[in-house]
């Protein structure tokens, strides 16, 4: 099992104390979205139970998530010529079963104690162990012995490593843990399970009946020869001396990649690389390369699932899942959350440099708009001059700039009509060689004159170019004020919009409700608001701009007018919003604050 025991230290904590760095908290609205869009699914069940809820970490899709950096060294460590190997199968092996089993027993199940070797970080107890409990390679192994324990009246999961009977009807074991399969808890930091990567060991396994039914929908479970002194969410506990960044850290996520053709299998072979390549797989042991988990079965085909063997580690990549944090301490996801980039969203002085510059890596945009969007863009130019390489962005996104393909496609959301941006969108999409992963779209005013219909459509197109481009996330946009107030029609289309995307976890930039405001919070949209920064007081952007000289939210760009039918104000406010939403989309939570002063270091903390 590869229980290692070596002392925690969290370094970033230390070195946080350290310098008495002070991390501000607050949100601006709406939760972090991913990188790529994730849907949520029904949560596995086994025995009436929900396997974990359906949003924590080992229930969620991580097929659009981005690649780790360090994809291609963790592969080449682990082997990348080494096959997939099914540790699972009928029939008995050495005098046991082939795979972990595990037993169900009722609430009102004796529960007997239970002696650690690792008690300080083992829940003790008591456990619910029948007298027959199945040990994992049978009662008279010298492995792992693990013995899984499913309480099905309240959903509770016992997991014992190194688990052995006492002649006075205890038991003495290594590692024990107690997982309430109804929360998304997980163990202390630092602590240990019956894994030694702290996690639970069931909800991993590739059981008989899931492939029967057709689909495996959860995470599995899997370990490598040689790990890191290192461990990443949801990850608890690490097994290894080891300190080169080529070792793969326990929890490390690895998926089947996308390309992988899996036609050749026999369908119950398939069932378990579909689940590689949407679901993936976690690093939670030491042990043989490439060695998938699962339940013993006498229904398992051993000669088919030797096939798992045309498999190989170059066919697997490690993906970074960390977008999909909540809480450190929890297994929760953001899935199926919204982000909403409104007024709220533009101090850019918030936003960690770290996730700025990963943005810049990130992302590839295509932005289609005319002049009303153009006033991103201006924004984004006057921030890039004022403050450099940080937010610099070009063509090409050569010298680690930002991507942007500025006006392409060509056209807005209502110009020659409003569905010809989508058949664009698709042709730039399906062109060879084609790299955009970010694609968005303004309006130009023709939300002041939609129907409800109209913003219908609008929005059934997006969300089929998002189910049809799964890889690529799409930005929704409301439109620009118009002067008619709050009991206009653009309001209330633009709120149709704005409804939408949070009950169906969309990205939307929220270019009326950014432009409604004033740096200091006050409201112009109830006052006659438009998009020129007029209202019935005058203009709220040269007033603004009067009592604060020299704000670099009113410098100019260059030429008169040159923020299209607005005010420099307006247009520097859009700019640093969409670096906002960049660094949200990148996996910033929005809620841990860049650390004031200049200390030469940035840590990023929860």
């Amino acid at each position: 099992m590869g229980h290692f025991k070596i002392p925690v230290v969290c370094l970033a904590r230390c070195l946080t104390c350290a310098l008495g760095l002070l991390i501000q908290s607050a949100v601006c609205h709406g939760p972090v979205v991913l990188a790529a869009p994730v849907e949520a699914h029904d949560a596995p069940k086994l025995e009436g139970c929900s396997v974990f809820p359906a949003d924590n970490i080992w229930n969620v899709p991580i097929d659009t998530l981005p690649v780790d950096p360090n994809s291609a060294a963790y592969i080449a460590t682990i082997g990348a010529g080494e096959p997939v190997h099914a540790d699972f199968g009928q029939g008995p092996l050495e005098g046991g079963p082939i795979g972990i089993p595990y037993v169900t027993v009722p609430g009102i199940e004796p529960k007997v104690a239970v002696s650690f070797l690792y008690d300080d970080e083992s829940d003790s107890g008591p456990y619910p162990i029948p007298p027959d409990a199945p040990i994992e390679g049978g009662s008279e192994s010298d492995g792992d012995r693990h013995i899984l324990i499913l309480e099905r009246d309240n959903c509770m999961l016992y997991e014992l490593f190194d688990a052995r009977p006492q002649p006075d009807g205890s038991w003495t074991a290594g590692s024990g843990a107690i997982f309430d399969l109804k929360s998304n808890a997980l163990r202390p930091t630092g602590w240990t399970s019956a894994d030694a990567a702290g996690l639970p060991i069931l909800p991993g396994l590739v059981r008989y009946d899931e492939v029967a039914a057709g689909e495996i929908r959860h995470a599995l479970r899997f370990t490598v020869p040689k790990t890191r002194r290192a461990y990443v969410w949801p990850a608890r506990h690490h097994a290894s001396s080891l300190t080169g960044l080529q070792y793969p850290p326990m929890g490390q996520r690895f998926r089947l990649r996308p390309s992988f053709d899996i036609t050749a299998f026999s369908p119950g072979v398939q069932v378990i690389l579909r689940a590689l390549k949407k679901y993936g797989m976690m690093l939670a042991d030491n042990g043989s390369a490439w060695y998938l988990s699962g339940v013993p079965d006498e229904h398992w085909d051993n000669d088919e699932l030797r096939q798992l063997g045309r498999v190989h580690g170059s066919d697997f990549e490690a993906v970074d899942v960390s977008s999909l944090m909540v809480h450190p301490d929890s297994g929760q996801t953001r899935v199926g959350q919204s982000v909403i980039i409104d007024h709220t969203c533009t101090d850019i002085d918030k936003i960690p440099r770290y996730w700025i510059s990963k943005a810049r890596t990130d992302f590839r945009i295509a932005y289609g708009h005319t002049s009303h969007g153009s006033q991103i863009v201006t924004g984004m130019e006057t921030l890039q001059s004022a403050l450099g390489s940080l937010y610099a962005f070009n063509y090409d996104g050569s010298a680690g700039a930002l991507s942007l393909h500025d006006y392409q496609p060509d056209e807005d959301l209502g110009n020659p009509d409003r569905t010809t941006w989508a058949t664009r969108t698709r042709a730039l999409l399906n062109t060879p060689g084609n790299d955009r992963n970010l694609i968005m779209w303004s309006w130009c005013g023709q939300v002041s004159s939609s129907t409800e219909g109209d913003i219908n459509t609008y929005l059934n197109l997006m969300n089929q170019l998002e189910s049809d481009f799964a890889n690529v996330t799409f930005v929704y946009m409301t439109g620009h004020l118009d002067g008619s107030g709050g009991n206009g029609n653009l309001h209330l289309r633009n709120n149709q919009i704005r409804d939408y995307c949070r009950a169906n976890g969309k990205v939307l930039f929220d270019f009326a409700d950014i432009e409604s405001y004033n740096p200091e919070g006050s409201a112009f949209l109830p006052l006659g608001g438009d998009d020129a920064c007029d209202y019935w007081g005058g203009n709220w952007a040269d007033q603004w701009c009067a009592t604060h000289w020299g704000s670099p939210l009113c410098a100019g760009c260059g030429w008169e007018d040159c923020c299209a039918h607005s005010r420099p104000l307006n247009c520097n406010l859009k700019g640093r919003a969409f670096w906002w939403l960049l660094a949200r989309l990148a996996g910033w939570d929005g809620r841990t604050f860049q650390a004031k002063g200049n200390l030469g270091i940035h840590l990023l903390l929860e």
